[in-house]
C-alpha cells in the first residue's frame, strides 16, 4: 500500500499541516526553529481524522476492553501477521504494531501529546 506523506509541525501553541513533496519552504523559513515533524501513518480513527505520529488514541474492542496509547515512530515489535522489511514502522506506546488491517472503528483520537500530556500521565 502507498500512502501519502503528510506531516504536521506543533509550534508549542498549534498543529501547521503540511506535504514536505510540496511545500519544502517549511524546512528553511526560520520559524522552524522549533521543527518537530509529525508524519501522518496513512490511517484514520472512527470519525474520519486522520492519525500523526504524536497522536493518543483510544482503543475500544470488545466494549469492555479500554486502552489509551501514544502513536510513535520506531523499531517495530513482532505484531503476528504484520511484517515491515525495514523493521521500523508506527508502534503503539502498549507495544503493539499499527498494521494497514487494523479496524478504524476502534481507535479514536483524543489528542496529541502536545497538546494532552496528561492523557499519557493519566493512564499509567
Amino acid at each position: 500500500m502507498t500512502r501519502e506523506l503528510k506531516f504536521r509541525n506543533w509550534d508549542g501553541k498549534k498543529f501547521y499541516y503540511f506535504d514536505i513533496r510540496t511545500n519544502t519552504d517549511i524546512l528553511l523559513s526560520p520559524e522552524c526553529y522549533k521543527f518537530y515533524p509529525q508524519e501522518y501513518i496513512g490511517l484514520k480513527d472512527k470519525n474520519g481524522k486522520e492519525i500523526y505520529e504524536g497522536d493518543i488514541v483510544k482503543r475500544t474492542f470488545y466494549k469492555e476492553h479500554l486502552s489509551i496509547f501514544l502513536i510513535k515512530y520506531g523499531v517495530l515489535k513482532n505484531c503476528g501477521d504484520c511484517f515491515s522489511d525495514s523493521g521500523l514502522g508506527f508502534d503503539l506506546s502498549g507495544g503493539e504494531a499499527i498494521c494497514d488491517e487494523i479496524n478504524p472503528n476502534e481507535y479514536e483520537i483524543l489528542g496529541s501529546i502536545y497538546e494532552n500530556p496528561e492523557l499519557i500521565k493519566d493512564n499509567k
